[in-house]
């Protein structure tokens, strides 16, 4: 009797830890992996791997795609890459607007998920004495070149540049050229449990917590 309590109110303990945590999500375009979920792209095309650099992401004016097997009782993630000017194209460089990086007017690229995220960093490649505009929906986060820190977003140290940018379902986190020339090597950004989520987990967890409390007091 005494391990089965004992188990109920661990099982309980780690039901709230668990449902309590945002995840981390890692896009790595001149590698051409993520981490913290897989890759599923939706859109079609003649090569069926999972791939930045594939057909069904590679040279799209917009890309769907899903991250599967999200932890923190997230699951799928489903988003949308758009280019501004010209297509998503991923090299060894990194992604870019076009083949040569962003380096003209207009370029740039959105990515629009379902869920709220927080963008967390952003690694660039041949980012000097570049700049670029960021936003997130209708808000101007700012424009920065190496060196500039606006509020929370630090591009002292441009690999990578740190932020905290919420982005909200359903809004476009849009990076766009303001001078030079670059890439997006790499993004990382962590996703947020929908309300329901936590409802739900509350649920079992509460549900877990009363059966140890009616346990106990037998």
């Amino acid at each position: 009797m005494k391990l089965t309590q004992t188990l109920l109110t661990a099982a309980a303990l780690s039901c709230f830890a668990y449902s309590a945590s945002a995840q981390s999500v890692f896009f790595d375009f001149d590698n051409d992996t993520v981490t913290g979920g897989t890759l599923v792209l939706l859109e079609a095309g003649s090569d069926p791997t999972n791939s930045f650099a594939g057909d069904r992401f590679d040279e799209q004016a917009s890309a769907s795609f899903q991250v599967t097997g999200i932890g923190g009782g997230i699951g799928t993630l489903a988003g949308t890459a758009s280019a501004l000017s010209d297509d998503l194209n991923v090299t060894g460089s990194g992604l870019q607007d076009g083949s040569s990086g962003y380096n003209n007017s207009g370029e740039g690229t959105s990515f629009v998920f379902d869920k709220d995220v927080t963008i967390t960093a952003m690694d660039w490649g041949s980012f000097t004495d570049d700049s670029v505009t960021l936003s997130s929906g209708a808000t101007n986060i700012g424009t920065f070149t190496t060196g500039t820190v606006i509020g929370s977003t630090n591009f002292t140290s441009s690999n990578p540049a740190t932020m905290n940018i919420a982005v909200s379902a359903g809004d476009a986190f849009t990076l766009t050229y303001a001078s030079g020339g670059f890439f997006l090597e790499s993004m990382t950004f962590t996703v947020v449990p929908e309300p329901g989520t936590y409802a739900l987990l509350a649920g079992i967890c509460a549900l877990g917590y009363v059966m140890t409390r009616r346990r106990s007091a037998v």
